[in-house]
């Protein structure tokens, strides 16, 4: 939002089920990838919202201090 990160994402995948991804073009809609090339189609997912605090990656990718506030939201 004007220029700043306001996101931070990590996806953690089975390696068996994706082979190869890191090879993809993974700006791209990663669903779209999922069902593209390796057949995976979400059918339901859960969103938790979980209020903590930044970690040192974290608070570094988006110039925050270590430790400040930050929603978590997982995606299950």
């Amino acid at each position: 939002i004007d220029g700043r990160a306001v996101l931070f994402v990590e996806n953690v995948l089975k390696a068996a089920l994706f082979e190869g991804i890191l090879s993809e073009n993974l700006t791209m809609s990663l669903t779209g990838i999922y069902r593209e090339k390796y057949g995976y189609e979400t059918k339901r997912s859960r969103f938790d919202v979980i209020p903590t605090s930044a970690p040192a990656h974290v608070a570094k990718a988006l110039n925050l201090a270590e430790g400040q506030p930050v929603l978590k939201i997982r995606r299950v």
